[in-house]
């Protein structure tokens, strides 16, 4: 994690947070927050919440990880997306597609689904969802911005 509140150290050197107990199967975040993907689908999230990145509900910074409600059944992850293994896309908190391309920025505090999207997400990456057929697409807070990247 990068430099935060008080309560969010910034490391510059390795620390175990998690045990092999939590059976984590994938690790993802930003400069401020990180995210943990747990063998049984569910996501734990740890650092910064200034804007709603750990999916909580609050804008409370959390030294240690917590569970973000809501969240079951989850195959993938990214810094704020989540892919359940039904092919939907859940997304949360000041999503970067907002500040980059001047969108206005509604904050997500909770996962929230990510609708219109044509048919089940085969794969997540940043701010992107690979579509069944192959197609890209851009996903910002909550809905997703039809610009299609390439059909692969």
């Amino acid at each position: 994690m990068g430099p935060g509140p008080p309560a969010v150290a910034y490391r510059s050197t390795p620390v175990q947070v998690l045990g092999p107990e939590a059976g984590v199967v994938a690790i993802a975040g930003s400069d401020h927050h990180t995210l943990a993907l747990r063998d049984d689908g569910s996501v734990l999230a740890w650092g910064s919440n200034e804007t709603g990145t750990l999916g909580d509900g609050t804008r409370t910074d959390r030294a240690s990880p917590a569970p973000i409600l809501g969240l079951s059944d989850v195959v993938a992850i990214t810094a704020s997306l989540a892919l359940r293994a039904d092919g939907s896309v859940l997304v949360w908190g000041d999503h970067p597609g907002d500040r980059h391309n001047g969108w206005t920025v509604t904050q997500r505090r909770r996962p929230v689904p990510v609708e219109g999207l044509d048919g089940p997400v085969y794969a997540i990456t940043g701010s992107r969802a690979t579509l069944e057929d192959g197609t890209v697409v851009m996903v910002d807070t909550g809905r997703p911005v039809l610009r299609r990247f390439h059909s692969l």
